[in-house]
């Protein structure tokens, strides 16, 4: 966990806001948390990579109808 935070604080500082490669490191750091039972950290990097897919591909892309999903089924979890 601590490489991805830390790969993705350099991503965020040398990349463009809507680098893929941002998105994908989200989405590993979201299942780490996800599988630590930290819903609220991961809710929030989903939304992160969300926001990263829905501006660059189209909404019947894979990768954005299932995080489209994860977004949802991780709400579920949070009060």
């Amino acid at each position: 966990m601590k490489h991805y935070i830390l790969s993705l604080g350099n991503k965020n500082k040398y990349l463009s806001s809507k680098h893929p490669s941002i998105a994908m490191t989200s989405e590993n750091l979201e299942l780490i948390y996800e599988n630590k039972n930290d819903f609220h950290q991961a809710y929030k990097y989903y939304k992160q990579a969300g926001n990263i897919y829905q501006r660059t591909l189209s909404s019947t892309y894979l990768d954005v109808i299932q995080i489209k999903d994860n977004i949802l089924r991780i709400s579920s979890y949070l009060t």
